[in-house]
């Protein structure tokens, strides 16, 4: 890995950033700052020991997205954010106003508005964040760059030696460690695969970010192990998105990520066998060989899912035009899930069939305007962060056709990065352009007015929850539950008034 070529300096800018007014305002590093901690920390930390670690990551990742959207009013920050949103094509800023505001009539219309217009206000909310994460890479990219890749030496290190702690410890009581264990941080071993996946590409960039001999070597070294884990957990899921992101690069790209596709592939390689070595490491000390539940996780039937699948197709027929209503795929008994495992489907059956084919033909065009970017890129090679990205976002795409990438805090946390990521790469692409359109006093004016609105709704909403929630978190998680779990909270069911 140490011979991989160093990546390439960003197209048109020479390594360095043009100030384009948002530089002079540093504060705008603050939410950049914070959105990496928390992806840090989370997965390795329990901020209350009463409450579900789940729970733990909601409330995080609503601290984050109020501490975003709080700077959104401040004039600096709303005249960039606005000016970037004026640098979009009119459709996209059609789509995107058609969806908020479809959204909303859906939230006002549902059969629980206040538990509706929660998540829509979260969705907004992490919308608004995106775009300030974009406006602080276009000014400082080589910053933001380095903090990406120091914190991601951190979450992957800290949690990887937790992980081989856990290992060494139940081989030292002459105990087997139960899978998942000592896999920890997560309510389900499946959301750790919406972890790794969002991790991992980043990772593999991470490997050729540093050019200190002995932080490659670290880097390498972290992500080989996180390779191993991806296999260690035993989803099948997880590895054929980013198997199916890696084909479909290498396709579409014509051989210009060859190179870095190579690293990862060398890198999931090693991993299958130090996988297989962690799960044979107890039998080998005289242990009684670990016994993993491959019958249900590899399993090659899913009715459950059909299930889901089929209620949230009853759903659309019945609700073509606004849905149900946000986040009511959880306000009926149902003793499986509180959403279908199929992004589209929860879409088209909470938010309507016109936001579904809105979200479609952004993603649709969005996608194919971001490979011309990578396809135009001068030289050989495409930059092996823009692949990164890339690959994270179609990993996580796939896998959230039979998951529920789209509802747990974490992965909408990844999501958030690394659109975040895409866009700012896109806006640094464009600045030597002098394509910056002023923005006018009514977008400001509804960009602000969208911002509070998204910080209203928590605050009337959902701070009474968290309060209560951390008052009475036993008392919480004993209750019985309608829904199984998780949705916005771990409970599963829409959130009722504390």
């Amino acid at each position: 890995m140490a011979a991989q070529t160093p990546e390439p300096a960003t197209p048109g800018t020479n390594g360095q950033q043009r100030d384009t007014g948002s530089a002079k305002a540093p504060f705008l590093l603050i939410p950049w700052l914070v959105l990496l901690l928390v992806l840090v920390c989370l997965p390795n930390l329990g901020l209350h020991t009463h409450l579900h670690p789940f729970d733990v990551k909601r409330m995080a990742e609503l601290g984050f997205m109020a501490i975003g959207i709080a700077l959104i009013p401040l004039p600096p920050v709303s005249r960039t954010i606005t000016t970037v949103l004026e640098q979009l094509p009119r459709w996209a800023r059609l789509g995107l106003s058609a969806i908020v505001l479809l959204g909303l009539v859906s939230s006002l219309t549902a059969a629980h508005p206040r538990a509706a217009l929660q998540e829509w206000a979260t969705l907004v909310g992490l919308g608004l964040c995106t775009l300030l994460l974009a406006v602080a890479y276009r000014s400082q990219a080589r910053t933001i760059r380095a903090a990406l890749a120091i914190a991601l030496l951190l979450a992957s290190g800290w949690y990887l030696l937790q992980f081989l702690v856990g290992l060494l410890a139940a081989v030292m009581e002459e105990l087997a460690p139960a899978w998942p264990l000592p896999l920890f941080g997560f309510a389900n071993v499946r959301f750790f695969a919406h972890y790794q996946l969002g991790l991992l590409p980043l990772l593999g960039w991470a490997a050729l970010y540093f050019r200190h001999p002995l932080l490659r070597s670290l880097a390498g070294a972290l992500f080989v192990l996180w390779c191993s884990l991806l296999w260690y957990s035993l989803g099948r899921g997880a590895p054929l998105a980013l198997i199916l992101g890696m084909v479909f690069i290498a396709v579409i790209l014509r051989g210009r990520g060859l190179r870095f596709l190579a690293l990862l592939a060398t890198g999931l390689l090693l991993g299958l066998l130090l996988a297989w070595l962690f799960l044979q490491f107890p039998h080998w000390m005289g242990l009684s060989e670990l016994r993993a539940p491959t019958g249900h996780v590899m399993s090659t039937e899913d009715p459950a899912r059909l299930f889901l699948w089929q209620r949230a197709l009853e759903f659309i027929l019945a609700h073509p035009l606004l849905g149900i209503g946000p986040m009511h795929y959880a306000a009926e008994p149902n003793p499986i899930a509180a959403h279908p495992h199929d992004a589209l489907l929860q879409i088209g059956a909470e938010w309507g069939l016109p936001v579904l084919l809105l979200v479609l033909a952004l993603a649709t065009v969005g996608l194919w305007k971001w490979f011309r970017l990578l396809l135009n890129e001068p030289g050989p090679c495409t930059a092996p962060l823009r692949l990164a990205i890339t690959l994270g976002l179609l990993s996580l795409g796939a896998l959230s056709l039979v998951s529920g990438v789209i509802v747990m805090p974490l992965s909408q946390l990844l999501l958030t990065l690394l659109i975040a990521l895409a866009l700012g790469e896109w806006l640094v692409s464009k600045q030597d352009r002098g394509t910056d359109t002023p923005a006018t006093r009514t977008a400001r004016v509804l960009t602000v007015l969208l911002a509070l609105s998204a910080l209203a709704v928590h605050a009337i909403f959902t701070w009474p929850q968290i309060a209560y929630r951390l008052e009475h978190a036993d008392y919480v998680l004993a209750q019985p539950k309608a829904v199984h779990g998780p949705r916005f909270w771990v409970q599963g069911e829409v959130p009722r008034r504390p």
